[in-house]
C-alpha cells in the first residue's frame, strides 16, 4: 500500500512538472514571437498641394510591435497586397518607395516610410497604394492581424488634417471651394492652427479669431458682389449647398 502512494505521488509530482514545462515553454514561445501591425487608424493621405515645389515626400506609418522588446534595432520590410478585390492598388511603381522599417532598441513602436514621388496626372487624380507587413528575421509573424494600410496620394487639395479643430471656427462642412477661398483670404497654402508645419509659426487664438474675422468679413463681401452665384460647396458631402460659417 505504501508503496502504491509513493506510486502515486511520484506519478502525481511528474504529471505537475510536465504541465508546468509545457506552461513555461508555450510562454517562452510567446514571448519570442514578435509581430507587427500598423498602428491606429489603417489609411492616411498626402497631398503635394500643402508642399509647392517638392516633387518627392516621405511619408511615414506608424507601426506596434507584438511580443517583448529588445536591446537592438528591429527592421521589417513591406509590400504591395495582391490579389485582394477589397484593397486595390492604383499607384503606378514610378510614384512610390517602400523603404525598409525599424523598431529602435528597446521601443515597441516605429516607422515605416514611404517614399511618395510626383508625377503630373497627380493634379487631377488620386492614387492608393495597399501595402501589408511582411514576416522577417526580426518579426516572424509579420503583420499577423492581417490589417492592411491604404495610403492615398495626389497633388489635389484634400480636407487637412486639422480641419476638425478648425469647424468651431469655419463650420464642418469642408469643400475644395470653400477651402481654396479661405485659403486665398489668408494668402497662404494651410491655416497653421492649432499648430505649424516644420520652420512655420501657429497661429495664436487670437490671431486665429481675427482670420475667422476677416474671412467672415470676405464671405459677405463675394456673396454680395455674386447675388445670383454665392459661394457654394462644389464637393463633398455638402455639395450644392450654400457655404456658412457659425
Amino acid at each position: 500500500m505504501k508503496t502504491l502512494k509513493i506510486t502515486l505521488c511520484s506519478l502525481l509530482l511528474g504529471l505537475s512538472f510536465l504541465f508546468v514545462s509545457c506552461q513555461k515553454e508555450e510562454i517562452m514561445m510567446y514571448q519570442q514571437e514578435a509581430g507587427l501591425s500598423f498602428w491606429g487608424m489603417a489609411s492616411g493621405e498626402f497631398s503635394f498641394f500643402d508642399s509647392p515645389g517638392t516633387t518627392s515626400y516621405t511619408y511615414e506609418i506608424r507601426v506596434s510591435t507584438s511580443g517583448d522588446s529588445v536591446n537592438y534595432d528591429r527592421h521589417f520590410t513591406a509590400a504591395i497586397v495582391e490579389n485582394d478585390t477589397n484593397y486595390v492598388t492604383t499607384a503606378r511603381p514610378d510614384q512610390y518607395k517602400l523603404l525598409e522599417g525599424t523598431i529602435p532598441a528597446g521601443k515597441f513602436e516605429g516607422i515605416l516610410p514611404v517614399e511618395i514621388i510626383y508625377t503630373p496626372d497627380m493634379d487631377d487624380s488620386s492614387f492608393v497604394a495597399c501595402l501589408k507587413l511582411l514576416p522577417g528575421k526580426d518579426f516572424p509573424l509579420g503583420g499577423f492581424d492581417e490589417r492592411y494600410f491604404e495610403l492615398t496620394m495626389t497633388n489635389k487639395l484634400i480636407k487637412p488634417s486639422n480641419w476638425g479643430n478648425l469647424t468651431f471656427y469655419l463650420g464642418s462642412a469642408f469643400s475644395s471651394s470653400w477651402y481654396n477661398f479661405i485659403l486665398d483670404v489668408i494668402g497662404m497654402r494651410y491655416i497653421p492652427y492649432p499648430s505649424a508645419k516644420e520652420g512655420d509659426t501657429a497661429w495664436e487664438y487670437n490671431e486665429m479669431l481675427a482670420y475667422v474675422g476677416k474671412i467672415k468679413s470676405e464671405l459677405l463681401k463675394y456673396n454680395l458682389a455674386h447675388p445670383d452665384d454665392p459661394l457654394r460647396h462644389d464637393d463633398g458631402d455638402n455639395a450644392g449647398e450654400l457655404v456658412e460659417m457659425p
